[in-house]
């Protein structure tokens, strides 16, 4: 169970560095407080678009992978394509949606969470972050 779920593909992404944290941002923290993941999201916005994003994550492989996906992929998107994300990522780890129509084809990495119920919440957390980012006041 554990090599199906910690892939090669997923200790890739979460073994890269996410940047340093910026000074003047929109700032989001959320933990889950099943497991102890906890992540703090800061992106900054310009006319409505997520324009670069930092992050820093105190948590479990699925956790970091998933947050190194937000940061790498999430510039570009407004708060309504976040909360699509949202929507689609959820539907995928449920099994109601196939990776091919997901937005983001890396998140096939995360199909063997679809038979792990519990292990879902770690990889959407950074997802319910950068949601939750674009629906704070500037």
């Amino acid at each position: 169970m554990l090599n199906e779920l910690y892939s090669r593909r997923i200790h890739e992404f979460a073994e890269k560095p996410l940047p340093a944290l910026l000074e003047v941002a929109v700032e989001v923290s959320l933990d889950n407080p099943f497991c102890g993941d906890q992540v703090t999201l800061q992106i900054q916005l310009q006319g409505g678009l997520y324009r670069e994003i930092r992050a820093s994550v105190d948590g479990c492989l699925l956790c970091r992978a998933a947050m190194a996906l937000v940061v790498e992929k999430g510039a570009g998107l407004t708060s309504d394509t976040a909360n699509r994300l949202l929507a689609d990522v959820s539907a995928f780890l449920e099994g109601g949606l196939a990776s091919a129509n997901t937005p983001w084809p890396e998140l096939e990495m995360f199909s063997p969470l679809v038979a792990h119920r519990a292990r879902r919440k770690c990889v959407l957390l950074p997802f319910q972050a950068l949601a939750r980012a674009g629906e704070l006041p500037l």
